[in-house]
């Protein structure tokens, strides 16, 4: 996978993270919505960067913490979504 493919996943799972609350958009996104985007802009970072340099235990390590946003901040998710969202993501890198 190209370096562009990896940043732009990075970016995007960043401006979800970090940068939403200063966008305004004309349609309110539920927070479980943002989730579930943040989740597959950084898992798709995640699975391109361990393609290209292999295992990262620090990168596991992240993903543990954003499943347990969803305790801490209380978010409702379907599991079931975030099932096919990695399944998505590991057919679309196959």
């Amino acid at each position: 996978m190209s370096n562009d493919s990896i940043g732009t996943s990075l970016k995007s799972y960043i401006l979800l993270t970090f940068l939403l609350p200063n966008i305004n958009f004309e349609e309110n996104l539920s927070i479980e919505d943002i989730f579930y985007n943040r989740y597959y802009w950084f898992i798709r970072f995640c699975r391109l960067k361990e393609e290209r340099d292999g295992y990262d235990p620090g990168l596991n390590q992240q993903e543990i913490r954003l499943i347990e946003e969803v305790e801490q901040k209380d978010i409702n998710i379907d599991w079931n979504v975030i099932q096919e969202i990695s399944d998505c993501i590991d057919s679309e890198l196959k």
